[in-house]
């Protein structure tokens, strides 16, 4: 993703009659980027997509349900994990 000072630079000089590839480079994006920006009905609309996968495996997988039952019994466990208590 670029930022918004790219985007209003690219489409400044896109705006001028530049070239994409010039504008690309004023706006320090490459060429495919900015033809990506520009095909938009609005450029500054960046494209999100949702992130619904995991990029590591859960570390704590193993042990929650033992885990949750220990903060289940002893509430006083969790005020000490949040303030770093071990």
């Amino acid at each position: 993703m670029i930022n918004r000072r790219q985007i209003n630079q690219l489409v400044y000089e896109r705006n001028r009659r530049v070239s994409i590839t010039m504008s690309a480079i004023k706006a320090g994006v490459s060429r495919n980027t900015a033809r990506k920006y520009l095909q938009q009905a609005d450029p500054s609309q960046q494209k999100k997509q949702p992130h619904d996968w995991r990029t590591r495996e859960d570390p704590l997988e193993a042990i929650w349900s033992a885990a949750r039952g220990m903060l289940e019994t002893a509430p006083e466990l969790h005020v000490m994990a949040d303030i770093g208590i071990r």
